[in-house]
């Protein structure tokens, strides 16, 4: 097996531990923020902070732009 080959794999099983991303959107039709609900506050914020890589930023998901690398 090549490195290249070992490289796509491995890549290809921590893409599926990564967990899908959240419509931002969504989330806030269904939980608006209010005064009244301070909690939709902060389930807000934390899904802001904690979705800061989006998949069109991973090259990761493009292997086939990726030159294969030889190991020395």
């Amino acid at each position: 097996m090549v490195m290249h080959q070992v490289m796509e794999e491995t890549a290809n099983e921590i893409l599926k531990q990564i967990p899908h991303l959240v419509d931002l959107e969504d989330v806030t039709a269904k939980y608006p923020v209010l005064y009244e609900q301070s909690m939709n506050t902060v389930l807000i914020q934390e899904i802001i902070r904690s979705v800061t890589v989006s998949p069109t930023d991973l090259h990761i998901y493009n292997l086939d732009t990726v030159p294969p690398t030889d190991v020395v």
